[in-house]
């Protein structure tokens, strides 16, 4: 079965996240892979986004690259 890339992205969150609860119902830190399932979601909507504006989308910030660039120079960053 072909899944799309943000599928394949939303079936690792998904993963991620029952791995998580698994962790915390042995009293083990889940936080971690909830926040790789937050990533994952995240680069999901990123492609989501670049396909429906038809420009890429930054999965850290959901901005346009060009506007995530211009907010890393804004903050002193190269």
């Amino acid at each position: 079965m072909f899944l799309s890339p943000q599928e394949q992205w939303r079936k690792l969150a998904t993963e991620a996240r029952e791995w998580a609860s698994y962790l915390e119902g042995r009293g083990e830190y889940g936080g971690v892979e909830r926040n790789k399932a937050d990533t994952y979601d995240a680069a999901a909507t990123s492609i989501d986004l670049s396909q429906q504006h038809g420009e890429p989308y930054c999965a850290c910030h959901l901005k346009t690259f060009t506007a995530c660039r211009q907010l890393q120079l804004s903050r002193g960053r190269q």
